[in-house]
């Protein structure tokens, strides 16, 4: 490089670190503060992480009394998060609620997501004596399945996440395929009405606490 051009852009690098270790100085508090709010997000993150693992341990009667435990704590990372943005603010601008949107993209992973998770609900499901729960987690599985076949999806990160869902149908079949092979099918079909209303009622429950959190 010309020794001209050389000093030139020493001149203007020395001028950028300068400015931006001035910034820094100036800000260091709130950059300080800022840490701080995100390791109090992370902790409470890490307790309701905690928390919802203990559900698939728990006898299903003991489940909504549970919820509720993750229920307050979800309260806790609501507030960190409140206390984050607000600092966060300060060196970012906050999009407008109608620009935050959630793409068609982000969705289908999402609920692809969901249903990676379904074949475990049924293997611990049947663990907790429910042999019903495992018939829905079938059905299910197998529509999205069926609905992400219609899909003309490219080869790309979401193809390769479909992929993966014929996987998850087999793991929900040969849960399926285990109750009826012990004949535990027959258990779940003699089971009296009081107790699958009462189940069916604390399903909903359990819905409708989620769906508020």
């Amino acid at each position: 490089m010309d020794p001209i051009a050389q000093a030139s852009l020493d001149r203007v690098l020395a001028a950028v670190e300068a400015e931006r270790t001035l910034s820094e100085v100036r800000f260091l508090p709130s950059y300080q503060d800022l840490r701080e709010h995100a390791k109090g997000l992370e902790r409470a993150q890490r307790k309701v992480c905690v928390q919802l693992g203990q559900v698939h341990a728990l006898p299903l009667s003991q489940v909504p009394a549970h919820l509720h435990v993750v229920a307050a704590s979800m309260k806790d990372v609501r507030e960190a998060i409140a206390q984050l943005a607000a600092h966060l603010g300060k060196f970012l601008d906050a999009l407008p609620p109608h620009q935050m949107q959630l793409t068609t993209d982000d969705y289908l992973h999402g609920l692809i997501s969901m249903v990676n998770d379904l074949p475990r609900l049924a293997v611990t499901a049947v663990i907790a004596g429910d042999f019903h729960t495992p018939l829905s987690v079938v059905a299910l599985v197998k529509q999205v399945h069926a609905a992400f076949q219609v899909l003309n999806l490219k080869n790309d990160a979401l193809r390769k996440r479909f992929d993966s869902l014929k996987y998850d149908v087999k793991r929900a079949e040969d849960v399926l395929y285990d109750i009826h092979l012990r004949g535990l099918h027959k258990q779940a079909a003699n089971d009296n009405t009081e107790t699958l209303v009462q189940r069916d009622g604390t399903s909903d429950a359990m819905l409708a606490l989620l769906c508020g959190m």
